[in-house]
């Protein structure tokens, strides 16, 4: 059977002021979200994404919560919806009834993929204890994995390496997010945990041909990783950006994105018994 805890990286308070600690079930999927600002979330939060379901939780430092957006707290006064919450709720249908997802956010907006290495020591973005991204990441990984298995990882990143990657051809941010990927399988004890990345929004596109490219090659090169391709014909025309907002997706858009990581993880997802 599946247990499925969401393991999403840094971001904006999943739950409203006052809301409390909770116990999640013990049949928990875990999936870790991690990238910049458009997997933490940038878009207006709504009714429907301060709705509470009984299956959906999330992880702030030391304790779970019923999950709402904003899932993350890397830049609260900005942060929104990302596509967090709608990827759960389309893959809960295709889980057992008893199985509940729990979302370890570990997302920071405006971060490059250098910042993200596993042996990082430079000048970057870091959290407020000084952790680097990806220290704060398998910290928060690990904790949640006392109370449920880890099922996927979701990467949403690129838009902050978009130049360097067209002065290379893509060359560097390929083969750093290769290692990332590793260090993550090998650091969480997962060497064949899923791992889904998304192109950039595809009103990017003419300043982004060389990251999406890298993007677009990380399943023929690394084993058991899935893309979600904004670009295809059938998707490019339903996203969109923030009208004030040209780098992030618009709350629908950021819904359907969700919906669209779900459908890339199902085929990598495998069941199995909690002892």
């Amino acid at each position: 059977m599946l247990r499925l805890l969401v393991v999403l990286f840094a971001g904006a308070p999943l739950f409203t002021a006052g809301a409390d600690p909770v116990s999640p079930p013990q049949r928990l999927l875990v999936f870790l979200l991690a990238g910049q600002s458009n997997m933490a979330g940038r878009a207006p939060v709504e009714t429907i994404d301060q709705t509470p379901h009984p299956r959906l939780f999330v992880l702030h430092d030391d304790a779970w919560f019923a999950a709402t957006e904003p899932l993350h707290r890397d830049k609260p006064r900005v942060a929104g919806v990302g596509p967090g919450l709608a990827f759960a709720r389309a893959l809960l249908p295709h889980l057992p009834p008893d199985v509940a997802i729990g979302f370890v956010p570990a997302a920071f907006g405006g971060t490059r993929i250098a910042w993200w290495a596993r042996d990082f020591d430079g000048e970057g973005q870091r959290w407020p204890d000084g952790s680097t991204l990806y220290a704060h990441a398998v910290r928060q990984t690990r904790r949640a994995l006392r109370d449920g298995s880890l099922a996927g990882i979701l990467w949403n990143q690129g838009e902050s390496d978009v130049a360097s990657a067209r002065a290379d051809g893509g060359t560097a941010y390929r083969g750093a997010l290769v290692n990332l990927i590793a260090h993550l399988r090998e650091d969480l004890g997962a060497p064949d945990i899923p791992f889904v990345v998304s192109t950039l929004g595809p009103w990017q596109e003419a300043d982004a041909t060389e990251i999406n490219a890298a993007l677009l090659s990380l399943p023929s090169i690394v084993h058991r990783t899935a893309i979600v391709d904004t670009l295809a014909p059938a998707l490019k025309e339903s996203f969109r950006a923030k009208i004030d907002d040209p780098i992030h997706y618009d709350a629908p858009s950021s819904r359907l994105l969700g919906q669209h990581y779900a459908e890339a993880l199902r085929p990598l997802l495998q069941l199995e018994t909690k002892q």
